[in-house]
């Protein structure tokens, strides 16, 4: 996992691994997040993903043709 700082807002974030072997930019901080409901729910933890929460991110994103 490579840290790094994101070029347009400057938080740090790190590059994790998809299930398709593509790199992806993420938060640095880890998140839990409850799935389900009642005796199904299960918690889990994993990152955001750092185009959600970055200011700058519609202006990294590609342009449909």
């Amino acid at each position: 996992m490579r840290v790094d700082k994101c070029r347009s807002c400057g938080e740090e974030i790190v590059w994790i691994e998809t299930f398709k072997g593509r790199s992806m930019p993420c938060n640095r901080k880890v998140v839990s997040v409850v799935t389900g409901e009642g005796l199904e729910s299960k918690i889990v933890k994993g990152r955001i993903p750092h185009w959600a929460t970055c200011p700058d991110a519609e202006a990294w994103r590609k342009k449909k043709a």
